[in-house]
């Protein structure tokens, strides 16, 4: 017994005391690579979270928005179910070097506008990490799934520094 989780279970609401709050994953490569059955169990904890008729469930909420807004784009009502649950982002499947931004922004003269540097950003993260999907890159999924995003929370860490140090 060293502790680890080996599978998730919906908390019920009564027990919670507060809403679901849903959320959106853009991961490294690292992590993805290294970590496959983690990022299984996250997603596993969306879709129960989305699948729960409740009040005040926003992951629930989110994922019925983002599946007309995937029927909008010209998405078939299956694959737009499918992909609704969807909150997990990475880079492409063996990539363990996430999207090289931070080397390409430096270089003076090669961006004309911030867009390009957000369109370089979506295409390398734009792999989605989902039952039915996994390591898929999905044209406009991404773009959709962080609409309504109003908080985020950077943890950097590498082979070198790590969340704990102070660089």
């Amino acid at each position: 017994a060293n502790n680890l989780a080996i599978d998730v279970e919906l908390i019920a609401r009564q027990e919670l005391k507060r809403p679901r709050i849903d959320v959106f994953v853009a991961m490294g490569g690292m992590y993805k690579e290294n970590f496959p059955t983690r990022v299984e169990l996250i997603d596993k904890a969306v879709r129960l979270a989305s699948a729960a008729r409740e009040e005040e469930n926003y992951v629930r909420e989110g994922t019925l928005k983002l599946e007309q807004r995937l029927i909008a784009r010209g998405f078939s009502q299956d694959k737009a179910t499918q992909l609704a649950g969807a909150r997990v982002f990475g880079t492409k499947p063996g990539n363990m070097t996430g999207t090289n931004i931070l080397y390409l922004i430096p270089r003076s003269g090669v961006w004309d506008k911030d867009a390009e540097v957000a369109d370089v950003y979506i295409d390398n993260m734009s792999y989605v990490y989902t039952k039915g999907s996994w390591g898929e890159k999905v044209e406009g999924l991404y773009e959709e799934a962080i609409q309504g995003t109003d908080t985020l929370v950077r943890v950097w860490a590498s082979n070198m520094t790590s969340q704990l140090s102070n660089h």
